[in-house]
């Protein structure tokens, strides 16, 4: 399952903007994070390197060099874009605790882990472990206060509008991180049995019960 900290990120944006059809953004997005992965594991079977998409277009496209440099430059910036916004989210969750400025919150969150991974790998491994039971235990509280709200369930007939549709580009955010799986093809001992199966299960995340929760709660005012 897909257990990463984009859903705190963006989940607000798109309540805002598709309101009461907040959980058929997460169906959508979850749709098209299915796909993508299947064609992940697809052709992580074909190409088990590490590099990915880099090695996927430059197999594809042999002849066209450019495209495997411009499809890893790009893939560059989106983990420079994801980081970004998950560091800023958690300095705009901070203001509530105390005030600082969230740029420089951001900056020393970024600082903080890249030394965490330049410390080692089991270290960073067990960093991982312990801030998605934090990240778990959120959700779980997010849930059970969810299922509390008086007006659980009436958001299931919200009418259709395209601001599910804009709501789902922003929840995929949240989805987002299969794509790293694939780096590991390269070593593992069996990828075309090995990494498919992982990636099915990782793109059927558990956010569902967020969103059922998250836009289950929303009434007929619009979430902030």
């Amino acid at each position: 399952m897909i257990l990463g900290a984009g859903v705190y990120s963006v989940i607000g944006k798109a309540a805002g903007v598709a309101h009461e059809g907040l959980w058929l953004s997460f169906v959508l997005a979850a749709v098209a994070a299915l796909l993508t992965a299947l064609s992940y594991a697809e052709l992580s079977t074909l190409f088990p390197k590490a590099g990915a998409e880099y090695v996927y277009m430059k197999e594809i496209f042999p002849q066209r060099k450019i495209l495997s440099f411009l499809c890893g430059c790009l893939m560059i910036f989106a983990a420079i874009c994801t980081a970004s916004t998950v560091a800023l989210s958690f300095a705009a969750y901070l203001q509530d605790f105390f005030k600082a400025p969230e740029v420089l919150i951001a900056v020393a969150v970024l600082i903080f882990f890249t030394l965490v991974n330049i410390w080692g790998v089991r270290e960073s491994g067990w960093m991982n472990i312990v801030f998605t039971l934090v990240e778990l235990s959120g959700l779980l509280i997010f849930i059970y206060a969810g299922l509390k709200q008086p007006d659980f369930g009436k958001a299931l007939s919200a009418p259709l509008s395209w601001g599910i549709v804009n709501g789902a580009s922003l929840i995929f955010f949240a989805y987002l991180g299969f794509e790293s799986m694939v780096n590991l093809a390269e070593e593992a001992k069996e990828p075309e049995k090995n990494i498919p199966p992982r990636h099915i299960d990782q793109s059927c995340a558990d956010h569902g019960g967020v969103c059922d929760c998250r836009s289950g709660g929303l009434g007929n005012d619009e979430s902030r």
